[in-house]
């Protein structure tokens, strides 16, 4: 996992999107086996990350040999909010 500012940019059906540099691989392998993502993040390790698709699933991500493993969906998605980060069709306008 990267640290917290540790990205890289693509772009994403025309938009410039930055992406955590360690899960960056996944996010491309997605999207160029025609998987649509929309956002994401790794959790840092501090919480579970998770990756958007843009058909409205979401992949949760964990490191299963550390104690961030998701118990209730929910809870993450409270926590995930908590942080400032929002489901597409809920995000803020900016």
């Amino acid at each position: 996992m990267c640290q917290q500012g540790d990205v890289v940019v693509r772009r994403l059906g025309g938009k410039r999107v930055e992406i955590d540099r360690c899960i960056a691989p996944l996010v491309d392998a997605l999207n160029k086996a025609g998987i649509s993502t929309e956002r994401c993040r790794c959790g840092h390790g501090v919480w579970p990350g998770w990756i958007h698709l843009k058909d409205g699933r979401s992949l949760i991500l964990y490191d299963r040999n550390r104690a961030t493993k998701p118990t209730c969906a929910s809870t993450h998605i409270d926590l995930a909010e908590a942080l400032g980060y929002y489901p597409p069709q809920e995000a803020p306008d900016e």
